[in-house]
């Protein structure tokens, strides 16, 4: 080998480290150290030394190299001449310049800083044995060696290769997909997290048990030496030469910095974003793992051992940290889930987030009270948080004092926690996030809403008085009407419960309503009314429990389909009714609640059906303008319902007592005793129309004499000549129209038909006003003149009978008698017919009817010898009830048989209306009114 020029030289050193000769290799650079230069050497290895030669075989040659002085091998080797040895030099040159040897540095070595050859040399061989067999712990047996000459080999066998080989090796051996070296190295931030805890996430049996090993084994070295690594970035270009410093020496240490938190804010922000897809996996790493200061190195060791590896120092450990545990509170507000597990879970959370702040126990307080157990929260604190502080990307700042870990902002996420666990024994989830905004930023309109959802759900769920009584305290907690704080000062409001501005006023009254709703009417009249006895004084005020029981009792009256009290809604209202009344005993609200549902449960037994169909329901009553009218149609749809006057009356008055009249500004309703006179005529009145509707002339004529015609004390004499003020209207027309009724026709019109007319109008004739008096006279004349003119037929065909029969009795009927003669048959018919002038004459003066002069002329001289008003002849003519005169032959037997000692009820009418004229119109022509007896 004497011969050998430089450039065989370089090929058979190549071809030793193609064969993978090492031992020939280490001999001919032994022998030829002022050729073979250590950078040289390590770049042919670079260039041909196979990738899956054992690391073993050729760490002492590396080790050599990196001292400067490379010993014989061991066991020597015979020489091996190869086809380069008969190269001519000039031919030895040429294969040289075709070699092509890699650089020992690659491109991230020298933007990362690295000066140390060794490293770079290291570093690029491992990356070569990745690509070339994929097996990592070829690369792990070349490192190890080495892993005490420089610290940029140490941030980049943590960062990279260690988290590799635990990924694929020891924590998921069946991981189907690999990455190489290189393209790991190209993964940053949120990229590069997701794919280091992408199996820990999907795991969804054991992610609860992986996520926080994978954290502390994975991601952590991985943070620690990737930014170890980029903090090592030199600021001027090196040239590659082949002759450089002793290899191991680092020419950049005195560069070399504390790390920036960049890596760990990117770890704090996926820990973020993991709890708002998944909480509990993020709550099993904020539980388990400690943060920046808690990393698995395995054989590498601890940063307490070697301050170098990870490129942290640990005077920055304990501000990561406190960026670390800021994200633990942070995911507490970011979490959108709100199952009793995350609640449970957050508050683990919590207390570890407690436990760095060297704060006491919080599993052991009550949750609820957790907020002023030992210090209230100060008015600085309170007014300096912001709705903004809940915004996503605002959780991790720096300046956020909602989830900066201090004190208060532990305390109020704690009670945060704890109220969101009421809500959920409530049956009304809610996050913590949400129930912080509507705690701290919203209004009384918005939490007033949000607590009426509340209530509303338990109406639709709670049965017992018990759960009643739970529900109500929790909602206490929830709007903390008894909290007091640290000053004593009384009514000062909690703002860390959701409910603390409405007023507890209104949500107690919202409560009282449900347990109506729900039938725990004992348990709500022993809460808001109690007796003196209790000794305690009422929750609400007096007029304000009576105003809601009423409305909830209104409230299901109003949607009740049957108007019974013993089913529904009416049901459940008479109940309220009955329960609480007792506790008010004075209420006019009660007392109009109990006549409105006694009025419907009768109207309930009859037959009603509303426009188009529309069956009858009791909110109608409340409906209507006039509920008066509902009767008129219960007479007009039911047959036969005008014969239940009294039950009618009843429901009519009930409505009255209910409150139902409404009057208007032109005609004000009056007091209640004339709503029930109202009530009561107009039924009557419909009444008496439904009867003559129905052909029942008998049962009206009764209702007129017995209902409207009697006297009465609960009338007032009206501003015009003693009449009754309008009110009257319903009983005169009522009246006024059976006067003219005429079912049977003219010609089967009876005497004692025409004197119950006669009888009903001056019923009429005394009710109706002035100007109504005419059209009434008119027809009462009408009847007078049918009336006589009927009675003189009547006794002319009973005359014309008689004589018939005397003429049938004469003696020419009986055997052996003799005719008369021509001269006695026409003196007897003359008798006959002057005995029947006589007769008309004596009845025509007689009957002769009354015009309306004759009526006046009677009235003035009723007056001068002060006649019976109509109301002492309307009860003189009901007490002394005188036999028909036109009702045959009796009648004319009682006048005859009587003479002038019986006033005939004909006579005893005209009286009637004489005595009506005289205190109806007798203002009229100047009359003084008739002295009452």
């Amino acid at each position: 080998m004497d011969g050998s020029t430089r450039a065989h030289i370089l090929l058979k050193a190549t071809r030793f480290a193609s064969t993978a000769d090492v031992t020939a290799l280490h001999l001919i650079i032994h022998q030829h150290s002022e050729t073979l230069l250590p950078e040289l050497v390590l770049r042919i290895i670079l260039t041909y030394l196979p990738e899956s030669t054992d690391p073993p075989n050729y760490h002492d040659l590396i080790l050599q190299l990196a001292n400067g002085q490379v010993n014989a091998p061991q066991h020597s080797v015979p020489q091996i001449n190869g086809p380069d040895q008969n190269l001519s030099d000039h031919e030895a040159r040429l294969q040289v310049r075709r070699l092509h040897l890699l650089p020992i540095a690659e491109q991230q070595e020298i933007q990362n800083g690295c000066d140390n050859v060794l490293e770079q040399f290291l570093v690029h061989r491992a990356r070569q044995i990745d690509t070339e067999t994929g097996d990592l712990f070829l690369a792990q047996q070349l490192l190890q060696p080495f892993l005490t000459e420089g610290s940029y080999l140490q941030s980049w066998m943590i960062a990279y290769l260690l988290p590799l080989i635990r990924l694929n090796y020891e924590y998921y051996p069946d991981r189907g997909t690999n990455i190489s070296l290189s393209d790991f190295e190209k993964l940053e931030g949120h990229a590069a997290i997701d794919f280091l805890l992408a199996e820990a996430v999907s795991n969804t049996d054991e992610a609860l048990l992986d996520i926080s090993r994978d954290m502390k084994g994975i991601v952590g070295p991985w943070v620690s030496g990737n930014s170890a690594t980029k903090r090592r970035k030199t600021n001027h270009n090196r040239s590659m030469e082949l002759e450089v410093p002793r290899i191991g020496q680092s020419q950049n240490a005195e560069n070399e910095t504390v790390t920036s938190p960049k890596e760990w804010s990117d770890v704090n922000e996926w820990l973020l974003e993991l709890s708002s897809q998944s909480f509990l996996q993020a709550a099993d790493a904020f539980e388990k793992w400690d943060g920046p200061g808690d990393v698995d190195l395995g054989e590498l060791g601890s940063k307490e051992d070697n301050p170098h590896v990870g490129g942290l120092h640990q005077q920055n450990i304990s501000q990561l940290t406190r960026s670390y545990v800021q994200a633990a509170m942070a995911a507490i507000y970011t979490t959108n889930e709100t199952s009793i597990a995350v609640l449970e879970r957050s508050q683990y959370v919590l207390q570890k987030v407690a436990q760095h702040e060297g704060l006491p126990n919080l599993l052991g307080v009550d949750g609820a009270l957790a907020l002023g157990v030992d210090e209230r929260l100060s008015t600085e604190f309170l007014d300096g948080l912001s709705e903004a502080y809940l915004l996503h990307n605002s959780l991790l700042s720096s300046s956020n004092q909602l989830t900066i870990p201090t004190k208060s902002a532990v305390r109020l996420t704690w009670s945060f926690l704890s109220s969101c666990k009421i809500m959920h024994r409530l049956h009304h989830p809610i996050s913590c996030r949400v129930l912080a905004e509507l705690s701290l930023f919203r209004s009384e309109k918005d939490q007033w809403a949000e607590l009426r959802k509340v209530i509303s759900g338990a109406v639709a769920r709670i049965k017992s008085y018990k759960e009643w009584s739970t529900f109500r305290f929790q909602i206490q907690t929830l709007s903390s009407s008894n909290f007091r704080q640290d000053s004593g000062t009384p009514g000062e409001k909690n703002p860390a419960v959701p409910f603390s501005r409405v007023p507890t006023a209104e949500w107690e009254k919202e409560v009282l309503n449900g347990m109506l709703r729900t039938g725990c009417y004992d348990f709500a009249a022993e809460t808001y009314c109690p007796r003196g006895s209790m000794h305690r004084s009422p929750i609400l005020d007096n007029n304000e429990v009576e105003n809601a029981i009423v409305k909830v009792a209104l409230s299901v009256y109003d949607g009740a389909s049957n108007g019974n009290k013993s089913r529904g809604g009416v049901q459940k209202a008479y109940k309220i009714c009955s329960t609480f009344k007792e506790h008010f005993p004075q209420s006019k609200s009660f007392q109009q609640l109990e006549a409105l549902i006694l009025a419907t449960h009768a109207m309930s037994f009859y037959s009603l059906t509303l426009e188009h169909g529309v069956p009858f329901q009791p909110v109608n009553i409340r409906a209507q303008k006039d509920p008066l009218s509902l009767i008129g149609k219960i007479l007009s749809q039911t047959p036969k319902s005008y014969t239940k006057l009294d039950d009618l009356v009843e429901i009519g008055q009930n409505l009255g007592r209910a409150g139902l009249f409404q009057g208007d500004r032109e005609s004000p309703i009056g007091s209640l005793d004339d709503q029930l006179l109202v009530a009561r005529r107009r039924v009557n009145a419909m009444c008496i129309e439904a009867a003559l509707a129905e052909h029942d002339f008998d049962t009206a004529y009764s209702y007129i004499i017995n209902r409207i015609s009697q006297p009465s004390t609960d009338t007032a004499p009206g501003p015009e000549g003693g009449q009754e003020d309008d009110e009257n209207d319903t009983s005169w027309r009522a009246a006024y129209l059976a006067g003219q009724y005429n079912l049977d026709g003219r010609k089967s019109v009876s005497l004692r038909r025409l004197e119950q007319r006669m009888e009903i109008l001056s019923v009429a004739l005394f009710l109706a006003p002035s100007a109504n008096l005419a059209d009434i006279l008119s027809v009462w004349q009408s009847c007078e003149e049918e009336y006589t003119a009927l009675l003189a037929k009547e006794t002319a065909d009973e005359d014309q009978w008689d004589s018939k029969g005397d003429q049938r009795l004469s003696a020419t009927s009986f055997p052996g008698g003799f005719a008369p003669s021509l001269r006695e048959q026409d003196r007897a018919a003359n008798e006959s017919a002057a005995k029947l002038r006589s007769q008309g004459a004596r009845a025509s003066h007689e009957e002769a009817p009354m015009g309306l002069f004759d009526v006046a002329r009677g009235a003035a001289a009723a007056l001068g010898r002060n006649a019976f008003p109509l109301r002492e002849a309307a009860q003189g003519g009901m007490q002394g009830k005188v036999a028909s005169p036109g009702g045959g032959r009796g009648g004319r037997e009682a006048e005859s048989h009587g003479g002038e000692e019986r006033t005939r009820k004909r006579d005893m009418v005209a009286n009637a209306v004489t005595g009506g004229l005289a205190s109806g119109i007798g203002w009229v022509i100047g009359a003084p009114p008739p002295a009452k007896s």
